[in-house]
């Protein structure tokens, strides 16, 4: 699939996120921190800038964690890429972005919602290279993710994760990153110590 078809689709998936945000019902108001939501998504990074001139982006796995906050939806998460260097001996490197978000989600029909979010984090940067010295083989930068999408609900606890994001990460020369995801969530009641430690 070409990467203008790709960029489609996943503009396609934001700006629905972003509709229905504007047009939904806000979702049924919770007590914060009362649920948590557990996601694991397929993620793949299709863009491609001169940064894909040098490595090729693998499949990846994201997780995270999210949960009602006194305003909007409060998450954590981490995202995982590997990228094959196209020549060598330029090495193979992983990707590793921790963050904190915050968005709002709104209740579209019964089962549809709608969610955006803004992400700050760490976007590591893994080098496979024997040749030097483990403490400069780890690339630490700053990163910002802007992400949005649908929740198709397939019970009361259980949802199919549709969503795209976009992220730049300021490395000297900005990396900017654009991610298509596709995964699945269960909602959990959180346990009473941890509520207890939160609020």
């Amino acid at each position: 699939m070409s990467a203008r078809i790709m960029t489609t689709i996943i503009g396609a998936f934001f700006w629905v996120g972003l509709f229905l945000c504007e047009t939904g019902q806000t979702k049924e108001p919770d007590c914060p921190f009362d649920s948590l939501r557990v996601a694991v998504n397929y993620t793949n990074n299709f863009n491609r800038n001169i940064h894909h001139d040098f490595w090729k982006p693998e499949a990846g796995l994201e997780t995270g964690l999210a949960t009602d906050f006194y305003s909007g939806i409060l998450e954590i998460g981490g995202t995982w890429v590997k990228y094959s260097a196209r020549q060598k001996p330029r090495p193979d490197y992983q990707s590793l972005y921790l963050f904190v978000g915050w968005g709002l989600e709104k209740k579209v029909m019964t089962k549809l919602r709608g969610n955006l979010s803004l992400r700050v984090g760490d976007h590591l940067m893994i080098f496979d290279d024997d040749f030097v010295e483990p403490e400069g083989r780890v690339e630490s930068e700053l990163a910002v993710e802007l992400a949005g999408g649908v929740s198709l609900y397939l019970s009361r606890q259980t949802a199919l994760e549709i969503s795209g994001r976009y992220r730049r990460v300021y490395t000297r020369h900005r990396l900017e990153l654009a991610f298509f995801g596709l995964g699945i969530s269960r909602s959990l009641a959180a346990p009473g110590w941890l509520k207890g430690i939160l609020r």
